[in-house]
């Protein structure tokens, strides 16, 4: 018998509802053993409050901004230094990146490039170039996503 894939599960906290969490843990057993399961976004937010929950009950570790950071693209800074340091220190055989966000488009094509499966997974707002660098997206149901934050 085949051995699952080792999947790494980077999860966009801020461009996909926690009401999402079970479907999306249900697409992923299908990948393969999700080894490493993180989530980026800052928790004490009051839109992303649901992660919390999300997060204990699907052993999901928590990736908050740094304290003394600001801005727009922290959290996807630390998600992209994750992935990256995953990439050559975990031994994984694929990353689903779940998230609606183009700024992931050239880490998907770099982890590719580097011989890994990429997943995407998120909803049909997801622009076209990060869809075109994963091996397989999978595009989840619009009732899930209605709930946005």
């Amino acid at each position: 018998m085949a051995q699952k894939q080792r999947v790494a599960v980077l999860i966009d906290a801020e461009n996909v509802p926690a009401s999402a969490a079970d479907r999306l843990f249900g697409e992923i057993a299908k990948l393969g053993k999700s080894k490493h399961r993180r989530l980026y976004g800052n928790l004490k937010k009051p839109q992303l409050k649901a992660w919390k929950d999300a997060s204990l009950k699907h052993h999901i570790d928590p990736r908050p901004d740094a304290p003394h950071a600001k801005g727009k693209n922290v959290t996807d800074f630390t998600f992209i230094i994750d992935a990256l340091d995953m990439f050559y220190t975990a031994n994984v055989d694929a990353f689903c990146i779940i998230s609606r966000d183009s700024d992931f488009t050239g880490l998907a094509k770099y982890l590719r490039e580097k011989g890994k499966r990429v997943y995407g997974l998120a909803g049909d707002q997801t622009p076209k170039c990060l869809r075109a660098q994963c091996d397989a997206f999978i595009e989840l149901k619009k009732n899930v996503l209605a709930k946005q934050l």
